[in-house]
């Protein structure tokens, strides 16, 4: 019964979030997905009973930090192998193509040698 009574200050909020939800959804241009994004939340306080659930989204969580460190070093390399292919094509796509002819992909600005 403990339980109940912990959860009961979250439950109006959600049946009035619900009702908010099922008047302006049908009736207006209002876009409730927004609201609708609230109910992920659910998982979360799952989370807090449920030991199994929390440490599948504390291992989560660490492995999210370390993709983060790998992203940053990833766009570091993408960014020197731009330069570098900018500096070893460029000459060789000027002389052979013309601006007509020029293929979609290619080393002569930034943005297509990154791509």
């Amino acid at each position: 019964s403990s339980g109940i009574n912990a959860e009961w200050p979250l439950r109006p909020g959600i049946v009035f979030i619900s009702l908010i939800e099922m008047n302006l959804g049908s009736n207006t241009s209002f876009n409730v997905s927004g609201l609708r994004s609230l109910r992920v939340l659910r998982v979360f306080r799952l989370a807090k009973s449920w030991s199994t659930m929390k440490a599948l989204i504390d291992i989560i969580a660490e492995s999210i930090s370390g993709l983060v460190y790998l992203s940053v070093i990833l766009g570091v390399v993408i960014y020197a192998l731009s330069v570098i292919g900018m500096n070893l094509f460029e000459p060789l796509y000027s002389t052979h193509y013309t601006k007509e002819d020029m293929p979609r992909w290619h080393f002569l600005d930034f943005s297509h040698a990154f791509i």
